[in-house]
């Protein structure tokens, strides 16, 4: 357990968001490669399980979405008024 926490440490600057097979969870993909999955349980707004996959061959298996980080935009038109967030 230990040394798979000290590699997802390592990797954790490759995590993107996801949907793991429509769940919402985490990636760990460096260099493309994906080396885990994290899939969320959630009731309401509470994470109530993560199941955690590592093993090639169901990684394989899981459909991900890696969803796009949004990006505010905090300008400020000539009007005073912000720019669409």
């Amino acid at each position: 357990m230990l040394e798979w926490t000290r590699d997802s440490a390592r990797a954790a600057r490759f995590c993107r968001l996801a949907l793991d097979n429509g769940s919402p969870g985490l990636v760990m993909a460096p260099n493309g490669q994906l080396i885990r999955a994290l899939a969320f349980t959630l009731a309401g707004d509470t994470i109530t399980s993560i199941d955690a996959f590592a093993n090639p061959a169901h990684l394989s298996q899981v459909d991900i979405a890696i969803l796009e980080p949004v990006v505010a935009d905090h300008s400020i038109n000539e009007n005073g008024e912000a720019g669409n967030v």
